[in-house]
């Protein structure tokens, strides 16, 4: 009886050793934790996408050249719900004037458990990376503003230039438009290749447009340079899209 009583308590013991004792989620988040976002892909690169860390229940982004955003924090069932989006951008323009031609931002979403959150915080505190990784299925397009660098930008009814193609509107230069969807291949027109990206019009229409001549931008600062770099007649097809030599 004494050997079956032990035996029971020996079982107990390592049931209740094994279980991780995970602490409450505000306790946690008074910890500095963070992670990367990265992409999965066939040859192993580690392509990083966004990233972000928790400072005293503060979130931030990644301080970097390139446009990352939290657009979405919120504490669900014991976990943390945290919605990035993100562009990269090349500098483009000639040495006097330059301009950032950012990618069109898209969007993940990391949802964030205790336990989780344990693990992002040993690895903070043993100076490693905690990443994640996503495929591009898991990535949607996000929303973004955009202006028009050239004339009589048609409206299209599809991204395409096939003569079916309705034209449902057209643009000019210096129009300001909001982006709502992108196509993932980009079309190759007139030299550039960029992808189509869809507005909606004034009246509720919806189409799309030619993504190498509506440059999207995140500041104030982003519109000066476009302003600058495309005020003169033409500019549209000239040295804007040169890399100038010492950018990257």
């Amino acid at each position: 009886m004494k050997k079956a009583y032990f035996l029971i308590f020996f079982v107990f013991a390592i049931l209740f050793c094994s279980c991780e004792k995970t602490r409450d989620l505000d306790e946690l988040l008074k910890e500095e934790f963070g992670f990367a976002i990265r992409e999965k892909t066939t040859d192993d690169r580690r392509i990083i996408l966004a990233g972000a860390e928790c400072i005293g229940g503060k979130w931030y982004t990644f301080n970097t050249n390139n446009y990352y955003s939290i657009l979405d924090n919120k504490t669900k069932n014991n976990c943390i719900i945290l919605t990035l989006e993100y562009s990269f951008k090349m500098i483009r323009g000639d040495p006097e004037i330059c301009f950032s031609d950012w990618d069109y931002p898209l969007k993940c979403t990391v949802v964030m458990t205790t336990k989780l959150i344990e693990k992002m915080i040993d690895a903070t505190k043993r100076f490693e990376n905690f990443d994640f990784f996503v495929t591009k299925e898991e990535l949607s397009p996000s929303t973004c503003n955009a202006l028009i660098i050239t004339d009589n930008l048609r409206v299209r009814s599809e991204p395409n230039l096939a003569a079916s193609t309705k034209i449902i509107g057209k643009f000019n230069k210096w129009d300001d438009v909001h982006l709502i969807d992108c196509t993932k291949e980009k079309t190759k027109i007139d030299g550039l290749e960029y992808p189509w990206y869809k507005v909606q019009l004034d009246n509720g229409q919806e189409g799309w447009i030619f993504g190498g001549f509506a440059k999207i931008y995140f500041s104030a600062r982003d519109k000066e340079y476009l302003y600058k770099a495309f005020e003169k007649e033409g500019s549209e097809y000239t040295n804007q899209f040169e890399t100038p030599e010492g950018f990257y």
